[in-house]
Formats: C-alpha cells, structure tokens, sequence
C-alpha cells in the first residue's frame, strides 16, 4: 500500500479487538434467534421447504400445483431473511463505529466531558482554527491568526450560497 499503517499500542489494539467481538457476537446471537423466528414462521405457513420431505416421494411433489409455489414462496422469505441480516449488519457496524468513537473521544479529552458540555465551543473557533490550521500564519491579537477573519468570512459567504446559514 502506499500509506503506512498508523501504529498503535497493544492495549489499543486489544481493545479495539475486544469491541468489535463483543458487538459481533451480539449481533451473531440476534440473527440465530431471527432464524429461529423465521423457521418457527415457516412451520406456521405450513409450506413445503426442499430438503424436508422424502426423496422418493419427490416425484410426486415435484412440479405440483403447491410443491413449486411453496418452494418459490420459500426462497423468497429466505432472501428476505438474508438481506436483512445484511442490513442489520450495517446497523450494528454504524451503531459500534459510533459508540466507538464517541469513547474515543471522550478518552482523549481525559474524560472531561463536562467540561466538553460546558464550554463555548463557538467562541473558541478562532483560537482552534488558528492552532490547528494556521499555526505558521503571522499576525493577529496573540489570541488568533490574522488571516482567520478572511478565512473564515469566505466560509461564512460559501455557507451562505449554499443556504446551510441564514443571516
């Protein structure tokens, strides 16, 4: 590849490992019991399901007025089942990714996070802006870069243009 992996702990790694075990396997119990449900909704339908009845009665069944409409109606809320499993996966990969990164960041404030509640975070743009993007810029109140007001009037205007702001 053409980046180099970031490096990280062992204890960052085992506790990345650790999540996304737990959350799987949480997830893998779910889907079971939905299979379950799924295979209890099947018997209560009363359809036939291939692989259940009797191959030497095959013949018989094969292609009969029932046979091939249970067995379309079967595979039918098999896929059903499937693409909703993979969809649920989707929801529980978005739901840890969250979750995750939410701890994360909490750890990296050192679980400050009343502090993170009650601080002014707009009125500290400026000084944030200037330290993390600008911090070679000359100029300004020792506060904030000089160049910041520019900058920042022109998002201001784009975020105009695009109606995310109002005046």
């Amino acid at each position: 590849t053409p980046w180099t992996m970031t490096r990280t702990t062992v204890r960052s790694q085992a506790a990345r490992w650790t999540f996304w075990i737990v959350v799987l396997a949480f997830k893998v119990w779910v889907g079971f019991g939905g299979l379950r449900a799924m295979d209890r909704m099947l018997d209560d339908l009363l359809i036939c399901r291939p692989g259940r009845e009797d191959v030497r009665d095959m013949p018989m069944y094969a292609f009969g007025p029932t046979w091939d409409k249970d067995v379309i109606e079967w595979f039918i809320v098999l896929c059903t089942a499937f693409v909703l499993y993979i969809t649920d996966t989707q929801f529980w990969f978005s739901l840890g990714c969250s979750v995750f990164g939410v701890l994360v960041a909490f750890q990296q404030r050192r679980w400050q996070v009343l502090d993170l509640a009650r601080e002014d975070a707009v009125a500290k743009i400026p000084e944030r802006f200037s330290a993390k993007v600008l911090p070679f810029a000359a100029g300004g109140d020792g506060r904030f870069s000089a160049a910041f007001p520019v900058i920042w009037d022109k998002v201001i205007e784009y975020m105009r243009y695009e109606d995310k702001v109002d005046d």
